[in-house]
């Protein structure tokens, strides 16, 4: 029911993230292509998690989202935003790319998948695929 909104909102967490590194954008440029390919990240966080990888949706409207909905939404996205501390992965991790649930800290991946999983535990609906 509400696939569209929980699309929009990992746009903003990555949004949020994009702001964020800003500062040192011009020093991180991706090279861009014709080809690419599954991020490596995404490939390893549904080894790791495959029952939320397995999630097929037929394709259909987008739902209308109700004054309660952008409450649980707003109400969601303040709690990660204020709990999860901004970092690359490679700060984290070192190395590039890790998708992970985050605890303390994150990357934009992580916001978005976080604020997916505890919209879904409030009852959304998973993304469309």
């Amino acid at each position: 029911m509400m696939a569209g909104l929980l699309t929009k909102l990992a746009m903003a967490a990555l949004a949020f993230a994009a702001l964020h590194g800003a500062a040192n954008a011009a020093s991180r440029i991706m090279q861009v292509g014709a080809v690419t390919s599954q991020p490596i990240g995404h490939y390893e966080f549904c080894q790791t998690h495959r029952s939320e990888c397995a999630v097929k949706s037929p394709s259909s409207v987008a739902p209308k989202v109700t004054e309660f909905g952008w409450k649980v939404v707003s109400e969601i996205n303040a709690e990660v935003n204020s709990s999860i501390e901004p970092v690359t992965d490679i700060e984290l991790y070192g190395r590039d790319e890790v998708w992970a649930y985050p605890t303390t800290a994150g990357d934009c991946e992580d916001f978005a998948l976080l604020k997916r999983k505890m919209l879904m535990q409030r009852g959304f609906s998973p993304p469309i695929c």
